[in-house]
């Protein structure tokens, strides 16, 4: 019993980020009946449908092209938390495709910047930079706390 509540006071570390607050005891929490109640993959999939709804404001051809790119990068990122949390019985296994979900999202970053500089009329708003910083420092975050159980 005692090495329990260890674990659970352990766990129930905060990690403030900005505003808002992301614990990873969601990640760890018993009662949670799935991956998508975690704060992470709200945001990530909030970013896959924004990114979308921006691709898709693109000219031709570069609604197929880069428009495309941008929704594959961006879907990844949530695809990615949710296909580590279903191995996070593994170690590894989740901080792969933590690691993928990283890698998809300074792809979508880098498909936000090249369209800014194709089509500057398209206003593209600063709260998506902003939304991808935040989930970028959460997922950084999440990594290292896994790395930190081992």
């Amino acid at each position: 019993m005692a090495s329990r509540l260890f674990v659970i006071k352990l766990f129930q570390i905060k990690w403030s980020l900005l505003c808002d607050e992301f614990t990873f005891w969601e990640y760890y929490n018993k009662s949670m009946s799935s991956v998508f109640e975690l704060e992470i993959y709200k945001r990530a999939f909030k970013l896959a449908v924004d990114c979308r709804a921006i691709s898709l404001r693109l000219s031709q051809p570069d609604k197929y092209e880069v428009g495309s790119q941008l929704r594959r990068s961006s879907q990844s990122v949530k695809d990615n938390i949710v296909e580590g949390y279903g191995r996070r019985r593994y170690n590894k296994e989740l901080l792969k495709f933590l690691t993928y979900s990283y890698s998809s999202l300074l792809e979508a970053r880098s498909q936000i910047q090249f369209i800014q500089a194709i089509s500057p009329n398209l206003n593209i708003p600063k709260s998506l930079n902003d939304q991808m910083e935040i989930l970028s420092v959460m997922i950084h975050n999440f990594i290292r706390s896994v790395e930190q159980r081992k």
